[in-house]
């Protein structure tokens, strides 16, 4: 059983990762990362509800990091992003750890909000929170399809009996 789930894995990611590097797409490495760390989640291809959770809990930080980096270009102060990151996360973390049945799209908003900001003011690029939103929620988008397709068009595969099944007898 772990074999089986590991060659499938590899035949999920083997493609992207030949593809990535063959064409050198650094700049879309997040797509690479968030697809190995699907295929890591057995249950994941069954449908498209745990990534509809992750696209949601990301679009939902990234709107909150827009707004943040918003205000900072106001108030540009150290002292000010502290606060104000300190404040959305004691929000986001009462909302997490209400336990509903929401909760862990706080917490995954919460690491959004995190890195986009911590990427976007520490750049030396012109890039605003905005389009490093709309570039991560792009690549994530990409990423849960692309795993979501393959790991269901190997289930359809394995369910005609194209794939030759081991047996312990």
């Amino acid at each position: 059983m772990r074999l089986q789930t590991a060659v499938t894995s590899t035949v999920v990611i083997l493609p992207v990762f030949i593809l990535f590097y063959a064409f050198k797409l650094s700049g879309s490495i997040l797509i690479l990362i968030y697809v190995g760390i699907l295929t890591m989640q057995p249950g994941f291809a069954r449908n498209f509800q745990s990534g509809k959770a992750m696209i949601i809990g990301n679009l939902f930080g990234g709107l909150i990091s827009i707004l943040v980096y918003n205000v900072l270009v106001v108030v540009p102060e150290w002292s000010f992003l502290l606060l104000v990151i300190f404040t959305i996360g004691l929000l986001l973390g009462n909302e997490f750890f209400k336990g509903k049945k929401l909760s862990p799209l706080f917490n995954m908003a919460f690491s959004t909000l995190l890195l986009i900001i911590g990427s976007v003011t520490t750049t030396t690029l012109d890039i605003d929170a905005s389009q490093k939103v709309f570039e991560r929620i792009v690549q994530l988008t990409i990423a849960v399809s692309y795993v979501v397709l393959v790991f269901g068009f190997i289930e359809k595969w394995k369910e005609s009996g194209r794939i030759i099944k081991h047996t312990n007898s």
